[in-house]
């Protein structure tokens, strides 16, 4: 079988079809700008059309994000500004396989992530171990049709630094790890690959013990974003990242919740009023620590660090 020019992990013909999908897909996009995104909110076929298109080309990831436009729309808040950053997101991607020669290998496999190419056993076959005490922080879920997405997010006490363990449950039946707040979990885990190494390929959930007291590098809001600005700048595809908060309180300005600095510094919340109403009764000692996912220029709070105990936000 002819090998591929560009992605070591594809043979020659996957590399082809995607490479079509690009293609494709960018000729749709430039009509799509020609036309007026606002036809989005009367069509939504339109979408579905061309996200079926990608996952018969081999690209689900895009598919996947296509789809998420029309259920923002539907839910009609923000869908335009939604819309715009996804549409600003495809093109970078499209530019990024117009340039595939000059991205190095990290880079190529962060395009093939985001297109849904999955990882084979042989993927990992070079990938070395690193092992470490990871300390479970907590689980973000979302419902993507039929399938719920959970990324688990974990602190190596050793490295100080956050990594994400995804699992994607396709029906209520089909068992999922079970991981307990507070809990260490001593593990080898293999990364992949990435220009920001980030998401875990596994972690063993059977060698466990109750924290104690644990040294955890936390940050005022002001460090957690230029941090995440750097990792931006090696890897713009980089979608979440794992905050953990020090000094802040909550303000709420025009109907919209946000964390607040000591500086003035604000971040927006995603959290559900009722999660938010929690919160607050944690939030009164400002030693404690609030964690949560960065994604979309928001903030989902998840847990809490109280005096070492790692409290669960009902979701």
């Amino acid at each position: 079988m002819a090998e591929a020019q560009y992605f070591k992990r594809l043979n020659f013909q996957k590399e082809q079809k995607l490479l079509e999908a690009v293609s494709l897909f960018n000729s749709w996009l430039d009509e799509l700008l020609i036309t007026g995104i606002s036809q989005l909110q009367h069509d939504p076929v339109k979408l579905n059309e061309i996200a079926s298109r990608m996952v018969d080309y081999g690209a689900p990831g895009i598919a996947r994000k296509l789809r998420m436009i029309p259920e923002r729309i539907a839910k009609g808040s923000n869908w335009m500004e939604f819309t715009f950053q996804q549409l600003g997101e495809f093109y970078f991607v499209i530019n990024s396989f117009k340039n595939i020669a000059a991205l190095n290998d990290f880079e190529k496999e962060d395009l093939l992530s985001y297109c849904g190419i999955p990882f084979t056993k042989t993927s990992f076959s070079e990938s070395s171990f690193y092992t470490d005490d990871w300390l479970y922080l907590g689980t973000v879920s979302e419902n993507e049709d039929k399938l719920i997405v959970n990324r688990n997010w974990f602190y190596g006490l050793n490295c100080k630094s956050c990594v994400l363990f995804l699992e994607f449950q396709f029906n209520r039946f089909v068992p999922i790890k079970q991981f307990k707040y507070g809990f260490i979990y001593k593990s080898a885990v293999q990364f992949y690959p990435s220009a920001s190494p980030q998401r875990i390929k596994e972690i063993q959930s059977e060698s466990s013990y109750l924290a104690a007291e644990y040294s955890i590098k936390s940050q005022t809001i002001e460090t957690a974003l230029d941090l995440y600005c750097e990792r931006i700048s090696i890897n713009p595809l980089l979608k979440q990242d794992c905050f953990i908060l020090n000094s802040v309180k909550f303000t709420l300005h025009q109907d919209t919740w946000y964390l607040k600095s000591e500086s003035g510094q604000l971040i927006r919340l995603a959290n559900s009023i009722t999660e938010i109403q929690e919160l607050l009764t944690y939030t009164a000692n400002v030693r404690n620590f609030i964690i949560g996912e960065y994604e979309n220029n928001s903030l989902k709070v998840f847990s809490v660090i109280m005096d070492y105990e790692i409290i669960n936000l009902k979701q």
